[in-house]
């Protein structure tokens, strides 16, 4: 039903509490590195959540447009991308808003969709 649903990590303590829930699943992020840099060009992470995999993919060298929804997720993602080295920081543009009205420039050789993101979708 319309409007029941709402954004579930809309808060920082919500972040958190999904940044202690999945911060140590790492399972596929040698698998999105290794497709990422086999693509050749920048990445779109759509539902970017806390930087789970932007931020490795930006250790790696992969340009990644980051795309989160939600403003707590948005505020942790931040947070942790501001610890990383100035090369790491440089390789990720971190998107805050719906995916309906982002500024996208250019093109993108690989888009991800992490997790259970259609799922959620409203």
């Amino acid at each position: 039903m319309p409007g029941l649903i709402t954004n579930l990590y809309d808060g920082l303590d919500d972040a958190w509490r999904y940044e202690s829930d999945y911060s140590d699943y790492l399972d596929d992020v040698e698998l999105v590195t290794e497709l990422a840099k086999s693509a050749g060009g920048p990445v779109l992470e759509v539902g970017a959540g806390t930087g789970r995999l932007s931020i490795p993919l930006a250790r790696a060298g992969v340009k990644v447009t980051a795309l989160e929804k939600s403003r707590g997720m948005c505020e942790l993602f931040e947070k942790k991308l501001s610890a990383e080295d100035v090369s790491v920081r440089s390789n990720v543009k971190l998107e805050c808003g719906e995916i309906s009205t982002a500024p996208f420039d250019g093109r993108f050789s690989l888009i991800l969709l992490p997790f259970n993101f259609i799922q959620l979708m409203l």
